[in-house]
C-alpha cells in the first residue's frame, strides 16, 4: 500500500513538471498577440478547420463537374435508345443525379443553379414517361446541365431555357401550378 502511494507521488511530480514544460513551450509557440490566449490545439484546430473550409469549396465544384459529366454520359446514350422502358430508367438516374447536385455546396448556396437543377428534374420526371425525347429535346436537357457548372450564368439564360424547351414540347411545370 505504502509502495503504491509512492509511486502515486511520483507519477503527480511527473505530470507536474511535464505541465510546466508544456506551458514553457506553448509560450514560445505564440505567434500573435491575437493568439495568445489561444493553446496550440485550439490554434491548430482552426487551421485544419480553414483548410477543410478551402478543400470542401474545391471539393465541392469538383464533384459536381463530375456528376454533370457523368449525366452527360447517360444523355448521350440516352440518345440512342427507342424504348420508353429504358428512358424511364435513365431519367430516373438522372433525376437521382440531380437531387444529390443539389445538395453540394455550390448549387445549394446558389439559387439560380438551383432553379437550374429543380428546371431539369421537372422537364425530365414530367416528360420521361409520356413520349421518347426527342434528339433536339436530349440536347437542350445537355445544356441545362452544362449551365449548372458554366462560371457566368444569368437569370436570362434560366429564362431561354425554360422557352426553348416549352418550344420543344415539353412540360416544365406540372399541370395544377
Amino acid at each position: 500500500m505504502v509502495q503504491k502511494i509512492d509511486d502515486l507521488d511520483q507519477h503527480i511530480s511527473e505530470l507536474g513538471n511535464r505541465m510546466e514544460k508544456l506551458e514553457q513551450n506553448s509560450e514560445l509557440l505564440w505567434e500573435t498577440p491575437a493568439d495568445q490566449y489561444l493553446s496550440l490545439g485550439s490554434r491548430r484546430k482552426r487551421e485544419q478547420r480553414q483548410k477543410k473550409t478551402e478543400i470542401a469549396a474545391i471539393d465541392h465544384g469538383d464533384i459536381c463537374r463530375k456528376m454533370v459529366d457523368r449525366a452527360l454520359e447517360i444523355l448521350t446514350e440516352w440518345e440512342d435508345i427507342d424504348d420508353i422502358k429504358i428512358q424511364i430508367q435513365y431519367a430516373a438516374i438522372i433525376v437521382n443525379k440531380i437531387a444529390n447536385m443539389k445538395r453540394q455546396d455550390l448549387i445549394y448556396t446558389d439559387d439560380l443553379r438551383k432553379k437550374i437543377c429543380t428546371l431539369l428534374r421537372n422537364v425530365i420526371r414530367l416528360n420521361a414517361s409520356a413520349e421518347l425525347f426527342s434528339k433536339e429535346q436530349i440536347l437542350l436537357i445537355k445544356e441545362g446541365f452544362s449551365m449548372i457548372i458554366a462560371e457566368n450564368v444569368q437569370k436570362e439564360d434560366l429564362f431561354l431555357l425554360n422557352r426553348r424547351l416549352r418550344r420543344k414540347g415539353l412540360e416544365t411545370m406540372p399541370a395544377w401550378e
